[in-house]
């Protein structure tokens, strides 16, 4: 019985990501040794995705084209350029509200964010301590996934200009 082999079959039981510190105590490891076991490449069509600190089974990228050939339903959703929109600001800005949402996008985003909850790509991770107390959004693994991220930081920067949520300087008019 190989430790990687372990690994895999654990993973496959659970069904979902889980911390590498609990499956480090499962198989009475270091959680830099099941990391290490994680990234080791595999001959199956299966690979351990790291998403932060959890670790989750799933099927190798290099057959992404193929399996979605074989699987395809036809009605397969995109995301829409303002769904996108919401999500690129939620993914950067989080913990946000709608209301800053919309503020950044310039129109109401409640359906954008709604819709995202639906799919699984964003959920409600708190509430801002403001009057009202509004919700505040974050992404979700099914984000990271989606994505193929396995964290956060593994985002695009932004430009200089977004980083601030400024518009370029005015030019200055002579009086």
């Amino acid at each position: 019985m190989s430790r990687r082999g372990l690994l895999e079959a654990i993973l496959f039981i659970c069904g979902e990501s889980v911390p590498a510190a609990k499956i480090a105590s499962w198989m009475q490891l270091t959680e830099e040794e099941v990391l290490a076991l994680a990234a080791e490449k595999s001959s199956s069509g299966l690979v351990i995705r790291r998403m932060e600190e959890h670790l989750q089974l799933a099927t190798d990228p290099c057959y992404a084209a193929e399996l979605r050939r074989i699987f395809a339903s036809g009605s397969e959703e995109k995301l829409s350029n303002p769904l996108l929109e919401t999500l690129a600001i939620v993914a950067y800005r989080q913990p946000v509200t709608r209301q800053e949402v919309d503020d950044i996008r310039g129109v109401h985003s409640g359906y954008a964010l709604s819709a995202l909850a639906d799919r699984g790509l964003v959920r409600r991770i708190g509430t801002k301590d403001v009057l009202g107390r509004p919700p505040l959004y974050g992404t979700t693994e099914a984000f990271l996934r989606q994505f193929d991220l396995t964290a956060l930081g593994d985002l695009p920067p932004l430009p200089e200009a977004d980083r601030r949520n400024e518009a370029p300087p005015a030019p200055e008019e002579d009086t």
